[in-house]
This record gives C-alpha cells, structure tokens and sequence, in this order.
C-alpha cells in the first residue's frame, strides 16, 4: 500500500485520462502505480511514452520480453 493517494480518472485531467484510457485498454485496470505517477504529468506522460516505445521494440520477441517482465515482477515482489 502506498503512502500517498492516487488521482482517481473522475478528478484526472484530459492528458491523465487519455493515459488512463490506454493503460486500461492494455492491462485491463489502471493500476496504482499510474495513479500515484500521475501527480507529475511530466513524468505520467514520459512513463507513457516510454512504455510505448518498450512495447513496439522488436529486439526480443514479445512473448520472451513478456516471461522476462513476469519473472523480474517476481524477484521483486510486485504483483504483475
């Protein structure tokens, strides 16, 4: 649990709910994490960004990348 609360999407602005949009769309919830990055809407949208960009990589195969994202979330204890 965080100490600080995440932007909900009723009170996010238009940038935060195109984002929030997107993550729901890919992951099927906005998770907390999002919620809290988006108290910095500089970094929201570079986060964004980025997770863009990391998932149109065609360096290693999709379905490789994905057993690695899984397998690093379980090292460090966070829910995938």
């Amino acid at each position: 649990m965080a100490r600080i609360k995440g932007i909900k999407r009723e009170k996010a602005g238009l940038i935060t709910r195109i984002l929030y949009w997107a993550v729901h769309r890919r992951l099927g919830r906005v998770s907390e994490m999002w919620q809290i990055t988006a108290h910095s809407p500089k970094l929201l949208l570079a986060r964004g960004i980025f997770e863009l960009l990391l998932d149109r990589s065609y360096l290693v195969e999709r379905r490789i990348r994905k057993l690695a994202e899984i397998k690093a979330s379980m090292l460090i204890g966070c829910p995938a």
